[in-house]
């Protein structure tokens, strides 16, 4: 893999992962478009774990504030010698709902890991997930339009079984072509959750999964046949990337909507599968 390609790559995934439009599915099109070798999935590890970081940058005030919290709660349960739950600051609870909501989705992840690579790393599959998920996202926006009354406007007050079902909604993202963050910010948005806070939470939620899959694949990554200099190119070119897409979507679904997203998906997933 050259330079370019990596930097290519790169910038694609910052700017996919958090579109919702699929990182994923984008990073086995561009070499085909391209007429590049695909790379492998190692190399795409790398790119993801650069957007985690990008993730834990942009809402570093919010790790900050949740991980303080949660020593500030253990030194006091340590202290009394009892944990008492209905006493926890609202940062400890949010934190600790990410990890134990996250955990079932990291399981699922690793058991289909070799399934997805053999099987669904494809364009044509990648272009049918693209159209099939439009309209789950199509038919999320109409609903979130059409219900404006009593939307959860703040994350710390998001229950348990809707974080529960947005971050099970992850599952469906391990399929090229699917989007993290449009199944995730789909699923918010049916449950009452409005677009700024819809994709907040969704980009917290898959911090802790990407950096996990990240540590857990870090030995492969840096054994890849890739090269450690690409890996790095495409480390940092996603990195730098994410944090310019997820100020830009912030902004954009507040006022747009997904439609755009919508529309994009489909032409393109059209566009594969004709050609």
């Amino acid at each position: 893999m050259t330079a370019i390609q990596a930097l290519i790559l790169g910038i694609v995934q910052g700017i996919t992962e958090f579109f919702p439009i699929s990182s994923s599915g984008h990073l086995i099109l561009i070499p085909y478009v391209f007429g590049w070798e695909l790379q492998d999935l190692k190399f795409d590890v790398a790119l993801h774990l650069g957007t985690a970081f990008a993730v834990l940058f942009f809402f570093w005030k919010d790790w900050y504030e949740m991980l303080t919290a949660l020593l500030m709660d253990f030194k006091t349960a340590i202290v009394s010698k009892k944990l008492n739950t209905n006493i926890l600051r609202r940062e400890t609870k949010l934190l600790l709902t990410i990890i134990s909501v996250s955990l079932p989705v990291g399981i699922v992840a690793v058991l289909l890991e070799d399934t997805i690579e053999s099987t669904f790393r494809s364009s044509l599959f990648v272009g049918i997930m693209l159209i099939v998920v439009a309209f789950i996202m199509y038919a999320a926006d109409r609903f979130a339009r059409l219900n404006t009354q009593n939307l959860e406007s703040n994350i710390f007050n998001i229950p348990f079984k809707k974080a529960l079902l947005v971050s099970l909604s992850q599952i469906l993202a391990l399929f090229p072509g699917t989007s993290r963050s449009g199944i995730s910010i789909s699923t918010a948005l049916f449950s009452k959750i409005e677009y700024k806070e819809a994709a907040r939470f969704s980009f917290l939620l898959a911090t802790p999964l990407i950096i996990g899959a990240g540590v857990i694949k870090l030995p492969d990554i840096l054994e890849s046949s890739t090269g450690m200099t690409p890996l790095l190119i495409g480390f940092f070119a996603s990195f730098i990337t994410g944090i310019l897409s997820i100020k830009i979507l912030l902004n954009f679904l507040k006022k747009h909507g997904l439609i755009i997203f919508v529309i994009y998906r489909i032409a393109l997933g059209i566009a594969i599968l004709v050609l």
